[in-house]
């Protein structure tokens, strides 16, 4: 470990992506683990729904596997460009929000005349509930479907590599973000070490505020490896 190592807690079992950014090592240390849910396919094609908004590449999965139940659905929304090109590599296109984040989607639906048309919502069971309190809250006609949760991890190879030294640690959601900061021999060493907490987009970075912690800058949007250069560039290349 060096002075020039990312520690990234992107959970186990969650689509990758290319984060590939020369000058600066990335070392992936989960802090989860994704479990599958069962799918009620009956109740999802009993509702009928005419968009699916889905909060995760892991939602293409879920299609793939259920693809059949899926024909009533016109419109798919994607929380960002991994998610989207998951879709795609089912044959399916999807709308992306400008902001890539759970506000994002928000923003998008907002700005389209959706309110007589049946939303689903497809989501962990640790998701933030930003999507669905709008849909809640603005009435209307629309179902989640959760599908799949995240389970935490032992933090033992966490705390050594943060022991280890390191540029800085990069949560990947607010789960990770309780996870890791509630937990006081990591919580602890952080302080003592000075260690650098970056976050992927404001709901992370409030979870970390919220927890006591000042989010090192820049804060990422959905897009690890821009985040990633971004992290280089003020770090590495003064």
């Amino acid at each position: 470990m060096t002075g020039r190592t990312l520690i990234v807690t992107r959970p186990e079992g969650k689509a990758t992506e290319d984060i590939n950014c020369p000058g600066i090592e990335i070392v992936n240390v989960p802090v989860t683990r994704l479990e599958e849910l069962p799918f009620d396919a009956g109740e999802f094609e009993t509702f009928n729904p005419e968009i699916a908004i889905v909060t995760s590449a892991r939602g293409a999965d879920t299609i793939r596997s259920n693809i059949g139940s899926f024909r009533s659905v016109h419109t798919y929304i994607s929380i960002g460009k991994i998610t989207s090109n998951a879709l795609k590599s089912l044959g399916l296109d999807s709308l992306v929000p400008h902001d890539q984040t759970s506000g994002g989607i928000v923003e998008l639906i907002r700005h389209n005349d959706w309110k007589s048309r049946r939303i689903v919502l497809l989501s962990s069971q640790q998701s933030n509930m930003v999507v669905r309190d709008f849909l809640l809250q603005e009435g209307y006609d629309f179902k989640l479907f959760i599908i799949y949760r995240s389970v935490p991890l032992d933090l033992s190879g966490l705390l050594g590599y943060i022991h280890g030294g390191c540029l800085g640690i990069v949560i990947t959601s607010s789960q990770e973000a309780e996870i890791i900061l509630k937990d006081q021999p990591v919580a602890t060493t952080i302080m003592n070490t000075g260690t650098r907490i970056f976050a992927i987009g404001k709901t992370t970075a409030d979870t970390i505020k919220k927890s006591g912690y000042t989010p090192a800058d820049p804060v990422g949007k959905s897009i690890l490896k821009d985040l990633v250069c971004q992290i280089k560039q003020k770090y590495l290349e003064k």
